[in-house]
């Protein structure tokens, strides 16, 4: 079955009943309805939205296909010798302006570039035709402007470019809050919960929680949300009423319903560009990890535990996720019971950092040299100095700085490939791992411990306020630079985590957890899930994590170590963690293993 592309994660919405206006008539105002949505796009009186068709896709303040790439993209500019600019500028663009004129688009800049979703699964690239544009009514005129442009593409041969016309509105972030400690609905939310669990049942669910959303044009309302699997048929309106007829019911009028596409899977991982950190023989937390050998995933590395072992002798071990290093394997005795220090059939070996990190970063370095050692100016620069010429000093600085660059980048690329030449990229052997299952308070359990090569062994380091990148580093305090102690999950605390896509920070709310129902398949191909919870982490300003995160430390801002990070949810901001008890206790029960410490400073 071919996997159906949806240019949106919105699925179904159903906002708060609108505050009733004051007014001095007598008469008595029409009720007040929820507004719905349907794919992005309002439903009218009817029920019904304009959805487009299987060409174009249309939201309220966005429409486009064929292959519309969905939210967020990035965009690259295509080179003004690309042989598509002189097609848009002599055979395309004209007539686009006539078309967008006949049917009352109010644009204002026309563009071409490249387009493909951020985390680089969702959709490839896509060559795109961008109408920035004010949308005035939510009518059916940019869906028929979209058709009538992309017959005008086919007739110039051109079938291959996608159109999309944009209003601003459509780039507004939402903005996500944890429930907090004085908000009611953290108590209506027990009773609510085991409805809204009966209405989802065995459907193709993966995350349920709860949250304030807040965009730039409407009130922020209390939110359930629901996400569901990228590949979901069901019909999630009915799921949607439902839920809405348990609100009213209960008088939830304020309260939100919101269902989206998602997944928390850690598969598909785009590759990173930050391998030159991991270019050293000592692993540390945060850093990349994957299969011996394979350029297939990434996953990062968390930190460091230690072991006493059934003989009393204390041992380090890394830690990881467990479906960060299966993404591409199945066994179905592993995802049942886990992998044991004793199987014969374990041959799971990992690297540090991953092949796939390690090549895609020396071509971004070689990359970035050619760009760097072929730009016309220092060109002009080097061959004056060659020449004798005298310099000015603003020419002699902007000469160092380039040529600095130029000779970074030559030892960052020498330095990975001596690396690789010498397959020090391994790490060691996965000692043992939970598989896909609960604790037996039914909490997710994801984890696979690393027996590391001793020469790779390294304290827990934590990063310090000046490499904490876009972090809110006024609430940064840690008093270390290692991990230190274990501590449980509290609400209103900031927490943090170094991963492979770096560090972030966040928060937890009153309702300290998600239910969770994590999907995988098994060695037939088929789709198998374990529910459970999992301890979520908000984060109002991006994502808490990114894909191939999965296995980061987690810990408070004051570096003390709270949990392991499962995953997340991608377009909204939630990371989802094991708590460190859960995850001690597993590791006792699997391994065997007395007593589990942070290991201190070495």
């Amino acid at each position: 079955m071919p996997k159906i592309h949806y240019s949106t994660a919105a699925v179904s919405y159903a906002g708060p009943i609108p505050l009733v206006p004051s007014t001095q008539s007598t008469q008595s105002p029409p009720p007040l309805k929820r507004k719905r949505k349907t794919q992005g796009s309002t439903e009218g009186d009817d029920g019904l939205p304009i959805l487009g068709d299987d060409e174009i896709s249309n939201e309220d303040y966005r429409c486009g296909g064929p292959g519309l790439v969905r939210y967020p993209v990035v965009k690259q500019d295509l080179d003004n010798d690309h042989p598509l600019q002189a097609v848009f500028i002599t055979q395309l663009k004209g007539s686009m302006v006539k078309i967008l004129q006949k049917w009352g688009v109010d644009f204002s800049t026309i563009t071409l570039g490249r387009q493909a979703h951020d985390n680089g699964r969702l959709n490839p690239d896509v060559d795109t035709i961008t109408v920035h544009a004010t949308k005035h009514a939510l009518d059916d005129s940019w869906f028929n402007a979209c058709k009538e442009i992309r017959r005008h593409f086919v007739q110039k041969e051109q079938s291959h470019l996608c159109i999309e016309i944009i209003d601003k509105t459509a780039f507004c972030n939402t903005l996500l809050y944890a429930i907090t400690v004085s908000d009611s609905f953290a108590r209506t939310w027990k009773v609510l919960r085991p409805l809204v669990l009966d209405v989802l049942g065995d459907t193709d669910w993966t995350v349920l929680s709860t949250m304030t959303r807040d965009t730039m044009n409407e009130p922020d309302p209390t939110t359930i949300l629901v996400v569901v699997r990228e590949e979901s048929t069901h019909d999630w309106t009915a799921v949607r009423e439902a839920i809405v007829d348990i609100l009213d019911l209960h008088k939830l009028g304020h309260v939100a319903v919101e269902i989206r596409r998602g997944s928390i899977e850690p598969y598909g991982q785009k590759p990173s560009l930050r391998g030159l950190r991991d270019w050293d023989m000592f692993a540390h937390p945060g850093g990349s990890i994957g299969v011996h050998g394979s350029d297939q995933a990434s996953s990062t590395f968390g930190g460091f535990l230690e072991l006493q072992l059934p003989s009393g002798e204390w041992k380090l071990y890394g830690v990881a996720s467990y479906s960060g290093i299966m993404t591409g394997k199945a066994d179905d005795m592993w995802d049942k019971h886990g992998i044991r220090p004793d199987d014969i059939r374990n041959d799971l070996y990992l690297d540090h950092p991953s092949l796939g990190d390690h090549i895609s970063s020396i071509k971004q370095y070689r990359h970035e040299l050619s760009v760097n050692a072929g730009r016309e100016s220092y060109i002009a620069l080097e061959k004056r100095i060659l020449e004798g010429a005298c310099l000015s000093r603003s020419d002699m600085y902007s000469f160092d700085c380039a040529q600095q660059r130029i000779t970074d980048l030559r030892l960052f690329t020498a330095k990975g490939r001596s690396l690789y030449n010498r397959t020090q990229l391994l790490l060691g052997k996965v000692y043992a791992a939970s598989g896909h299952r609960r604790s037996p308070e039914s909490r997710l359990l994801d984890w696979a411990l690393i027996d590391v090569m001793s020469d790779r062994l390294s304290p827990n380091e934590i990063p310090q306020l000046n490499v904490t990148g876009e972090a809110q580093n006024s609430i940064y305090v840690s008093s270390s630079v290692y991990v230190e102690g274990v501590a449980y999950p509290q609400y209103d605390i900031f927490i943090c985590k170094t991963g492979r896509s770096g560090f972030t920070d966040g928060e937890m709310g009153k309702l300290l957890e998600a239910d969770v129902q994590n999907w995988f398949q098994d060695s037939h191909g088929d789709w198998k899930s374990v529910k459970g919870t999992a301890y979520q982490i908000f984060s109002a300003v991006s994502e808490f994590g990114s894909p191939g995160d999965s296995g980061s430390f987690v810990t408070y801002v004051t570096g003390a170590f709270i949990g392991l990070l499962i995953g997340g949810v991608s377009d909204v901001g939630v990371g989802l963690f094991m708590r460190a008890s859960d995850l001690f206790e597993d590791i006792k029960l699997i391994t065997g293993a007395q007593d589990i410490r942070i290991p201190e400073e070495f």
